[in-house]
């Protein structure tokens, strides 16, 4: 996802988050309107409502997009270098983290028990990690810090609608490359969420959050 939300190629996502009551509900579910925060589901068969606020955000909110992610160096300065799975490394200053620790002096505690030292002098010196030699692990998305992100999405739309709703237009969207299957975009797309999903929730044909977004720049009280 990170690397076709950079080339621009993905400018949608689908989620199920807080909709999985709603789907298991009755098959005659629709949307009766949309009152502001909330979308209002109706089902005429059990003469019922249900209100669901989008847990993602409104029009105009800003996402952060978590990415694999490990340290690869830092200073004595406070300054620590990240590189990505998907590609890239940035330059990020010290922060204090949940457990009141600093980051940054944590890792540099961490390269000298490692054995690596500092090299240059002064503002420019730095722990010597060769490169490909990197000691630390790949760290899962779910485990990087707000203060590490480097891509934020601001969203442009939202609806709701089944998965089986999709269209050619949406699955491109989605940035799967129909260049050489133009008239397969429902096989593709359905192969693609079969892939991340499993095929048991494909054939449930569940509600979605449709989530239509644009890069945008990091906000202005976004932590350093």
């Amino acid at each position: 996802m990170v690397v076709a939300v950079d080339k621009d190629t993905k400018t949608q996502t689908r989620r199920t988050t807080g909709l999985k009551d709603v789907s298991d509900w009755c098959i005659d579910v629709r949307v009766k309107e949309v009152a502001g925060e909330y979308v209002i589901f109706r089902s005429d068969k059990y003469d019922a409502e249900q209100k669901i606020k989008c847990p993602y955000g409104q029009i105009g909110d800003i996402l952060w997009v978590r990415e694999t992610w490990r340290p690869t160096s830092c200073n004595e300065d406070g300054e620590i270098w990240i590189e990505y799975k998907a590609g890239g490394q940035e330059m990020f200053y010290d922060f204090e983290d949940e457990n009141g620790t600093y980051y940054g002096e944590k890792m540099c505690d961490q390269l000298d028990k490692m054995g690596y030292s500092l090299i240059g002098n002064g503002e420019d010196a730095r722990y010597d990690v060769p490169k490909g030699e990197n000691p630390f692990p790949w760290k899962p998305s779910i485990h990087i810090p707000k203060a590490f992100c480097r891509t934020f999405l601001k969203i442009k739309d939202l609806r709701v609608e089944r998965l089986h709703k999709i269209t050619k237009y949406d699955v491109e969207r989605e940035g799967v490359d129909l260049s050489s299957t133009p008239g397969a975009h429902f096989i593709m797309w359905q192969r693609l969420w079969v892939s991340i999903n499993g095929q048991e929730s494909f054939d449930k044909n569940p509600w979605l959050w449709v989530i239509e977004f644009e890069k945008c720049e990091k906000p202005q009280n976004w932590p350093n």
